[in-house]
């Protein structure tokens, strides 16, 4: 099987799959959409995202935080319990920052629970 064969083969089960879940679970969800409709809105911003990350820039969710890409240091330690050390190369890493207003409502919400 070649990989576009594959790749159509995974997208037929992968939309069966949604479509089975959809019948099972109802009609549509309190937002009006189907769940097949809301995953297919999260895999492409997903795409999108990976996209636009792994060219260095961020993407703002406003009112809610930001996704960007972050430059690490190499670095070394040393493995707990043993003599052996490790080097953990330079490289880029995913971040996000939650908004103030997000950070303050989590801890309003929770704050009875400290």
């Amino acid at each position: 099987m070649t990989k576009p064969e594959y790749i159509a083969l995974m997208q037929t089960k992968m939309n069966d799959s949604k479509a089975a879940r959809e019948a099972k679970e109802g009609k549509e969800a309190t937002s009006g959409y189907t769940l097949g409709q809301v995953e297919d809105a999260l895999a492409g911003f997903t795409g999108a995202s990976l996209e636009v990350m792994a060219g260095a820039e961020s993407i703002a969710l406003p009112g809610f935080g930001k996704f960007s890409t972050a430059h690490r240091k190499e670095r070394s330690g040393k493995v707990p319990g043993t003599d052996r050390t490790y080097v953990s190369p330079a490289k880029y890493v995913p971040r996000f920052a939650f908004t103030e207003a997000v950070v303050k409502s989590i801890a309003e919400a929770n704050s009875s629970r400290i």
